[in-house]
């Protein structure tokens, strides 16, 4: 009996160690296991924290990015209901307030500085660029946002097209119906010739560019001597494709022709365009003339020292004298055109400018410059008027820009020509 108790005592001191040992496995398996849960909803957590986060700051930037495009849309359409109420001149004065910043860059009372001016293709500056810079004279009319009683930013700026060179000018139309007879605009060439020249442009490359734009838009198969056709644009290795044979669309579609670097388009983008035409069609031939009193100095400078003697690859005209004339031209247009803003007694009076007349031209021209009374045009209320428009908005950090062009058909039938959103 005292073996057998002895035994049953061994036989339970066994059982309570076996049954010790299995609860402690059990047990950290079961530790493991919380631990383990526990660490997978912490992830489980942590990764709906961030998703919550990232689809609200989604959200949130969706929402900074409509308003700052309904902002950049806001000045877009204030520059045209002006231009639909007749409350932009071609002289640029901007009727309805005394904000007409004319000649510069267009953007004297423009608040907030520090927006990238290179959204409104104002070079260095959008408050104060060089005064003598090649933006020098160009018309245009600034929108502060202070004019608008709205959370955010809104700016804008509007330019006439028609104080820049036409490109498609480049090329005489003979006959709309046959423009195989196209035939090249010596005139045109030479200006933009001397356009590049002025902007530090080897004559070479200027000469591939020209003779390529010129084959760019006529109808013709032939190819001018430095120039390029179908033949050359099919054969490039990346994406070929056909020249247009036709006038160019918009300003960037010049970025095809052969000899167009992007440096030589950056330095001529300013002072070139696709616009105006002779007449409401479509189809009419482009119009060469220039708006002296919308040209920047740089553009006026082309046209002074455009006129070649036949063969000859030197301006007839004096560079150092053509700076002097386009100089007296600034002056003039900024004492005619501009508006005067007097204050007498507490009292505000705004008077628009007048417009510059042929007579004013050549009072200015004087004779010392020859050969380019023909290359400049002076207002007519029938004519057609190109503006271009760009509107920026901002909130809360984020930049919405819009760039269009606008066609006046008299007295005030306004088209959209393009309309690009970055």
């Amino acid at each position: 009996m005292v073996i057998l108790r002895k035994y049953n005592a061994l036989a339970t001191d066994n059982d309570r160690s076996s049954l010790r040992s299995e609860t402690g496995r059990d047990g950290g398996f079961a530790l493991l296991m919380v631990l383990l849960i526990v660490t997978v909803l912490a992830a489980m957590v942590t990764e709906f924290m961030f998703t919550t986060r990232l689809h609200a700051e989604f959200n949130s930037n969706y929402r900074n990015r409509a308003r700052a495009r309904y902002l950049a849309r806001s000045a877009v359409n204030s520059f045209q209901y002006l231009l639909e109420v007749n409350q932009i001149a071609p002289g640029g004065v901007l009727y309805s307030a005394s904000n007409w910043v004319g000649y510069g860059s267009g953007f004297d009372q423009v608040e907030g500085a520090d927006l990238a001016s290179s959204m409104l293709g104002l070079g260095e500056s959008p408050i104060s660029p060089a005064s003598d810079g090649p933006l020098q004279g160009q018309w245009s009319i600034g929108l502060p946002s202070r004019f608008f009683d709205v959370d955010g930013e809104i700016f804008g700026r509007i330019v006439n097209e028609r104080g820049k060179i036409n490109l498609n000018a480049i090329v005489k139309v003979a006959n709309n119906l046959d423009r195989t007879q196209d035939t090249v605009n010596t005139d045109v060439y030479n200006i933009l010739r001397a356009l590049l020249q002025l902007q530090g442009i080897e004559d070479k490359d200027a000469l591939i560019f020209l003779d390529s734009l010129v084959d760019w838009i006529d109808g013709n198969g032939s190819t001018e001597p430095n120039g390029a056709e179908d033949d050359y644009y099919r054969g490039l290795p990346e994406n070929p494709y056909y020249a247009r044979n036709d006038f160019l669309l918009s300003l960037d579609e010049v970025r095809l022709v052969k000899g167009c670097t992007p440096e030589l388009f950056d330095k001529i983008k300013d002072f070139v365009t696709v616009y105006p035409r002779i007449g409401p069609n479509p189809n009419a031939p482009p119009d060469s003339t220039i708006d002296a009193s919308a040209a920047p100095k740089m553009v006026l400078m082309a046209v002074f020292l455009g006129p070649r003697a036949p063969g000859s690859d030197t301006p007839t005209n004096d560079p150092d004298t053509a700076s002097r004339v386009a100089d007296d031209f600034y002056k003039m247009v900024v004492q005619k055109a501009g508006p005067s803003v007097t204050v007498q007694n507490g009292q505000v009076s705004f008077s628009m400018g007048q417009t510059i007349s042929s007579q004013d031209i050549q009072k200015v021209i004087a004779g010392r410059i020859q050969g380019v009374d023909k290359y400049f045009y002076t207002y007519n209320q029938n004519k057609l008027q190109y503006y271009t428009a760009i509107g920026a908005g901002r909130f809360n950090n984020v930049v919405s820009v819009i760039h269009t062009t606008f066609k006046k058909t008299p007295p005030n039938n306004i088209e959209i020509l393009q309309w690009i959103e970055d």
